[in-house]
């Protein structure tokens, strides 16, 4: 009897819904070895899965990190992506820092662009300084405007 509880944990621990307790309880170690040895079931979304999407996880479910959908206590890998617990974790926190990465990036071209535009209109304003059509506070008012001094 023994033999098939543990046969039937296993299987469970797999993800797979079978029944395997009678297998175990016949056939013993055998039955262990032959239920360790199978893969871990890895569901895909359907209509009837989406059911499981975008709700609070009650006790005993888990959320998965990475993308969102609420598994049931015995799925070792989550029923929509198929990673598990800790791989959505880690794959949730490797998109977070990617986009952190590209959003900074982003700003440094943007004020890149910005020193490069305010260096321009200096240069600019300095040749009309220089041909006399502004005079030197003119300018200096103008410099200190583009800088944000």
């Amino acid at each position: 009897m023994t033999w098939g509880v543990v046969t039937n944990i296993v299987i469970h621990n797999k993800g797979y819904d079978d029944n395997w307790f009678w297998w175990g309880f016949f056939f013993g170690f055998i039955a262990v070895i032959v239920a360790c040895t199978k893969p871990q079931a890895v569901y895909y979304t359907s209509s009837v899965d989406s059911s499981m999407q975008k709700r609070q996880p009650q006790p005993g479910e888990w959320e998965c990190a990475y993308c969102g959908t609420v598994n049931a206590h015995f799925y070792t890998t989550c029923t929509s992506c198929g990673l598990s617990k800790t791989e959505g974790i880690i794959k949730a926190q490797e998109e977070e820092s990617k986009k952190a990465q590209e959003e900074d990036m982003k700003k440094a071209r943007e004020r890149k662009a910005q020193e490069l535009t305010s260096a321009q209109a200096i240069k600019e304003f300095k040749d009309l300084l220089d041909t006399g059509i502004i005079t030197q506070e003119e300018f200096e008012a103008k410099k200190k405007e583009l800088l944000g001094l």
